[in-house]
């Protein structure tokens, strides 16, 4: 007996969620929540995965970190400073997924000094636009144990001259 699939995705559609999940063979996703990062300073978490992405609003691409913290809540969080994204860069370094440049230009891609020796783990995609994400999902999860900190500074300087420095907060992994 063959099943037509519109058929049957019509069907689900007319059901309400409380029917869709009492439904024999009803699959849950496992979803993360998207976390502030005040919500993890001083709070131990461990990395289940990190990405590289681009960004759409600057040259610096981000990263986005997938974690499960010390209660057992699985969270994401995004950062694209470099207090972070710069650690977990020379993580990948001493791991071999990158060459050791990419510690040199912290504003420039990741993925354009990823190793000839990408681990198995590892996943490098590039989209329509040209645009590349590595992806790490870690066979052993990265401990950070402190949780993350907050350094926060005042402007530096005179806006619209040499050495101005704005406002700023950058977080690290503590």
């Amino acid at each position: 007996m063959t099943t037509d699939v519109a058929t049957t995705n019509a069907s689900l559609t007319n059901l309400t969620y409380e029917e869709l999940v009492a439904m024999e063979g009803a699959e849950i996703a496992v979803g993360t929540d998207l976390l502030d990062k005040d919500e993890l300073i001083g709070v131990p978490f461990a990395i289940t995965g990190i990405f590289f992405r681009p960004s759409d609003q600057s040259e610096r691409e981000y990263v986005s970190v997938e974690a499960i913290t010390q209660d057992g809540s699985r969270v994401v969080f995004n950062d694209g400073g470099l207090g972070i994204r710069e650690t977990l860069t020379k993580w990948a370094v001493d791991k071999g997924i990158v060459d050791a440049d990419a510690t040199e230009n912290p504003d420039g891609p990741i993925v354009e000094f990823v190793s000839g020796n990408v681990p198995s783990y590892c996943d490098v995609r590039f989209d329509d636009e040209g645009n590349t994400t590595l992806s790490v999902y870690l066979p052993r999860p990265l401990i950070c144990s402190r949780g993350l900190r907050k350094s926060s500074y005042k402007a530096k300087g005179e806006k619209g001259k040499a050495g101005y420095r704005p406002a700023g907060t950058t977080y690290y992994i503590a």
